[in-house]
């Protein structure tokens, strides 16, 4: 055999085997990647072949439910290890690749964590939360100055109420009073909710 050709076939047989462990190194690359990260409840922060770890604001403080993860997830035969930390709600998992896949593992987790309905919920933002929490507090303190006479809320209905009656019986009668209106439907609706 001419060692041009043997050669070629050796370079050949080569770049074909490189080719198969980068196809391979993708496809895990893929798997991995699709594991589905729940903010604020379950979160994904790292990921290997056979070890993954995970957030879980739920078990910071929280040292019965660590037990109670610890106690479930270890009669797991594909788990090789399992470390909570309690302090910052980390879970790292030292897992058989083989045996359990990484969506399996968040499954077990959430059902154990009782996080099911969580992950369904629609996340609230910070600054949405924080205006909630500002309403809700100049809601009760209306209400406790007024010793339960009146809170915000029927502050602001009332106040539409006698706009919109103001705005009818002020406004010219060749005009369409449609601004009077619009502020009494405005109380009514804030009536009804």
């Amino acid at each position: 055999m001419n060692s041009s050709i043997l050669k070629f076939l050796l370079i050949s047989l080569g770049i074909n085997m490189l080719n198969n462990k980068h196809e391979k190194n993708n496809k895990l690359k893929d798997k991995l990647s699709s594991i589905p990260n729940f903010r604020g409840v379950l979160e994904l922060k790292h990921c290997l072949p056979g070890r993954i770890r995970f957030y879980a604001p739920i078990l910071k403080g929280n040292p019965e439910l660590k037990e109670q993860v610890l106690q479930q997830v270890n009669r797991i035969s594909a788990i090789n290890n399992i470390d909570i930390n309690t302090i910052t709600g980390s879970l790292l998992i030292n897992y058989k690749q083989e045996e359990i896949e990484p969506m399996l593992l968040i499954g077990v987790l959430l059902k154990l964590m009782n996080l099911e309905n969580e992950i369904g919920k629609e996340p609230m933002p910070i600054l949405k939360k924080e205006i909630v929490n500002l309403k809700d507090s100049i809601n009760l303190a209306i209400y406790d100055k007024t010793q339960g006479v009146i809170d915000g809320k029927t502050i602001i209905t009332l106040s539409l109420i006698i706009l919109g009656v103001y705005t009818l019986r002020n406004k010219n009668k060749t005009n369409v009073a449609l601004p009077g209106l619009n502020y009494i439907w405005w109380a009514y609706t804030s009536i009804k909710h």
